[in-house]
Formats: structure tokens, sequence, C-alpha cells
């Protein structure tokens, strides 16, 4: 009927080119029985839901914790504002969470219990609400938090879409505000 459905799908590709793993991630929220994350009424018939999930960044674990494996990977689904770390080797997820992030993206791995989280911040009307931030959630503590606020908010860092940023290791941050065409490098403070 020429409706188009957007089937996100992760797959690992060996330097050959042979696909070693390829899952669709609906199949995978059905799978770990989380379908409760879509939104309400959603159906593949209705045309709003074309692209229902979204994928927009797939970040591989190199190192094990206490928290998660070698090989899992954090996914990022913009339009239901989830982050969840999945697990291919046995088709599981370990872990999700829908917000505090809105329309977020870029998710990194800065240490052995944290992960830092590139949020749009967007309001119900696809606006930005403020600013963008860059959140670290902390699997320790079970909570969120945004070091970097005060920043963003002197910089007047804000992009609808995309986006990214990337910690240092001086502490630092580097910002990639798409939708402005700005690149920005800057301590917590905004400087």
């Amino acid at each position: 009927d020429g409706k188009i459905f957007v089937e996100d799908t992760i797959e690992k590709i060996s330097q050959e080119g042979e696909i070693l793993f390829s899952k669709p991630l609906l199949q995978i929220l059905i799978d770990n029985k989380i379908e409760h994350v879509l939104p309400h009424g959603w159906s593949l018939t209705n045309e709003r839901n074309y692209d229902l999930l979204h994928l927009n960044d797939i970040q591989p674990v190199f190192h094990e914790s206490e928290y998660w494996e070698k090989n899992d990977v954090f996914i990022s689904l913009k339009h239901i504002s989830l982050v969840l770390l999945y697990r291919p080797s046995t088709n599981k997820v370990i872990w999700y969470k829908q917000g505090p992030w809105t329309q977020q993206h870029d998710v990194d791995v800065i240490n052995d219990h944290q992960i830092a989280i590139f949020d749009n911040n967007l309001n119900k009307f696809l606006q930005v609400d403020g600013y963008s931030e860059t959140l670290i959630y902390d699997f320790e503590k079970d909570e969120t938090f945004s070091p970097y606020r005060d920043g963003y908010k002197k910089n007047n860092i804000r992009t609808a879409g995309e986006g990214l940023s990337e910690i240092l290791e001086n502490g630092d941050i580097f910002v990639e505000e798409t939708y402005s065409g700005r690149i920005l490098r800057m301590d917590k403070m905004g400087n």
C-alpha cells in the first residue's frame, strides 16, 4: 500500500564484509518482554509510526565491569527516549532506562560504572527545553546528574536533533551542536 516502516537492525560485520550478527531492535524489545516502552497505541499501520524507534547510536563495550561485559552494546533509541544495554551473545537486555533524557543522541562509556548521554532535551512540541546537555548515569548510585549544565547554559548550546559530546581525560567536554553548526570545547563552567 506504499506505506514505509523503518525496521532498525543492529549488525556486527567483519572486516571482510560478512554479517556475523543481525537482529531487529523491535524483536529485541519483544524477546525481552519490554515492548511496554513503545508508545501507547503504536501500530505498524499507523503512518506516524513509520520510524518508531529511530536508532541513533550504538556504543560497543570494550572492557568488562560489574555492570556490563565486553562485547555488550549500549543502544540509543531517540523516538522513545530509551537507552538500553544489550548483550548480543544471549539476546538479553541487561538494563534499560527511559529518561530523564528526551530525544537523546550519543551514548559513551566513561568508566566502569558511568555512561554519558547527549540529551537534546526536547519538550512535547519537539523544541529544546532550555538547553541541551550531557547527562551522566551512574550505575553504582542509580542516579543521573548533569555536571556540564552551567557550561551548556553559558554557551547557549541547544540542538533539537543530532548532537554529540565527548568527555576528555582532563574533564573538559567536546560538544557538537549540530543544528547551529558549532563545535565547542569547554570546562564544566563553560569556559
